[in-house]
C-alpha cells in the first residue's frame, strides 16, 4: 500500500492507467487460452483508487 496525494486531473489519469493494466491482463489470458491447462495458473489481482487519508494527518494540514 502506497499513499499520495494528486490532484483531480492525475487521479483521472491514474484511473485510465489502471483500465489499460486490466485490458493488458485480460489479453494475456486469452493469449494463454491454446496452453495446456496443466500449464496455466489462475491468477487474480486486485488494485484500487480511492481517496484515503489517515485521520491523524488530517489535523496536521495547513
Amino acid at each position: 500500500m502506497a499513499t499520495y496525494q494528486i490532484s483531480e486531473a492525475e487521479c483521472v489519469r491514474k484511473l485510465v492507467m489502471l483500465d489499460r493494466l486490466r485490458q493488458c491482463l485480460a489479453e494475456l489470458h486469452d493469449e494463454s487460452l491454446a496452453s495446456p491447462l496443466a500449464k496455466r495458473r489462475g491468477v487474480g489481482m486486485l488494485l484500487a483508487l480511492r481517496e484515503w487519508e489517515i485521520a491523524a494527518f488530517r489535523q496536521l494540514q495547513r
